[in-house]
């Protein structure tokens, strides 16, 4: 590859900034706009944008987790709970994207930003079900106080926890074959379950960190990481990752999520046009 000039650098910085500060907001990570724009703008091959993505959100991330964990936001245990299996699928998909053909990589990219986009314009469910106790006989009851002195509390049953190690899985597959993080997985079934929407994206982007750390530690080992193109990323990420929480702790999600899966479906449309060529 050739050497990135300082106009690509600057570029690469304002993108991770822009992508990391929009979509750490509602528990996502940059990577859902960074590897399409590095793949379609740029043009690197899928595998060196995912490998590429992961080494640079990982700085973004760990930047929004630690302020969303000083707003006291973040369900540790939840979080520990969604990624269980999240380092299997990364792997899993880490490999994959080697194995599959760049076109097929792209198309496979293309329907999960489109499922992405769906259900960010769904903004998950507005009235979270009630647990209908008589019928639970094993719940676990959670209760976070955030810096505000906000109180969220829910409980999750057998079936909320089935569903939690499926989106686990799920989610780490996406990390490694895609490089765009499972937070669209993970903050989605969280709502699902009934998980109140600022605890969900605060925890989700906190669990991605463990995630992030397993696919870059796969991607390092195939050589798909190039550091001329990462560390500019990473500076931008890094910077977006600590205004990100501070939107969304201002910004209503669902207004912000409605706006970013317009983003988010002309991309994976365009992805999955790069498959008709």
């Amino acid at each position: 590859m050739p050497p990135v000039k300082v106009a690509e650098a600057i570029s690469l910085i304002l993108i991770a900034f822009a992508s990391t500060t929009l979509l750490s907001a509602v528990g996502l990570a940059g990577g859902v706009l960074i590897v399409p724009t590095l793949i379609l703008l740029f043009g690197l091959e899928s595998r060196y944008a995912s490998g590429t993505s992961i080494f640079a959100i990982i700085f973004g991330i760990f930047s929004a987790a630690f302020t969303y964990f000083r707003q006291r936001r973040v369900d540790v245990k939840l979080a520990l709970l969604f990624d269980t299996l999240d380092i299997l699928g990364v792997v899993a998909g880490a490999y994959l994207v080697v194995i599959l053909p760049s076109l097929v990589t792209a198309l496979l990219m293309g329907v999960f930003l489109l499922f992405s986009a769906w259900r960010l314009w769904a903004g998950g469910v507005k009235h979270p079900r009630k647990v209908e106790r008589a019928r639970r006989r094993t719940t676990i009851k959670r209760r976070l106080i955030d810096k505000d002195g906000n109180i969220y509390e829910y409980e999750l049953g057998v079936p909320e926890l089935a569903l939690s190690q499926l989106a686990s899985m799920l989610s780490g597959v996406a990390t490694g074959l895609f490089g765009i993080g499972g937070g669209a997985v993970d903050t989605t079934v969280m709502m699902l379950i009934g998980v109140p929407p600022h605890v969900a994206v605060a925890t989700s982007v906190f669990g991605m960190t463990i995630t992030k750390i397993a696919g870059l530690f796969s991607h390092l080992a195939l050589g798909n990481v190039l550091l001329e193109y990462g560390v500019p990323l990473a500076v931008g990420t890094t910077i977006g990752g600590q205004l990100g929480p501070r939107i969304s702790k201002k910004l209503k999600p669902l207004m912000l999520r409605k706006a970013l899966s317009i983003v988010v479906l002309i991309i994976g449309l365009r992805m999955i046009t790069l498959w008709f060529g």
